[in-house]
């Protein structure tokens, strides 16, 4: 059978991007032993300000981690309100499912993601921690942050 360099070029692109989104939604062990911190600024905010938020990632391990789902960034970061309801900040959000450097933490690497989280208008103390994105929650969660929104 014979193929152009159009059918050939049409089909390394769709394998490619079909393989992009099976990686963006991929996940493997050892997720729960990553070194997850967090770091936040300002920590006392008015309510409806911004804080920026910084998920630090480290793979100690032998093994390469997958991290992500839905196309998320590999770092997730989560907000418990002063009830204690915990929240992804990412809840409704769309991403580009395009493999960022963060869904994939090789040996001894380490990645980071940058969010900036608008707080809530109700106040409180909210705690904030990052971790390894799963569909079914954080892995290797950072400590929690407080962030208090007056």
């Amino acid at each position: 059978m014979r193929y152009s360099h159009r059918r050939l070029f049409a089909l390394a692109t769709a394998v490619s991007a079909a393989g992009a989104l099976v990686a963006c939604r991929s996940a493997t062990a050892p997720r729960d032993r990553a070194v997850v911190t967090l770091m936040a600024t300002p920590t006392n905010v008015a309510a409806g300000d911004t804080v920026h938020l910084l998920g630090i990632a480290f793979n100690p391990t032998a093994d390469t981690i997958l991290a992500g789902y839905g196309c998320t960034p590999g770092i997730e970061f989560y907000a418990a309100a002063p009830g204690g309801a915990s929240t992804s900040l990412y809840a409704g959000l769309v991403f580009t499912c395009e493999l960022k450097d963060s869904n994939v933490l090789a040996p001894g690497e380490t990645d980071s993601v940058v969010f900036a989280w608008r707080t809530p208008t109700a106040l409180g103390v909210y705690q904030v921690r990052a971790g390894l994105a799963y569909s079914d929650g954080l892995r290797s969660p950072s400590p929690a942050q407080p962030i208090t929104v007056r």
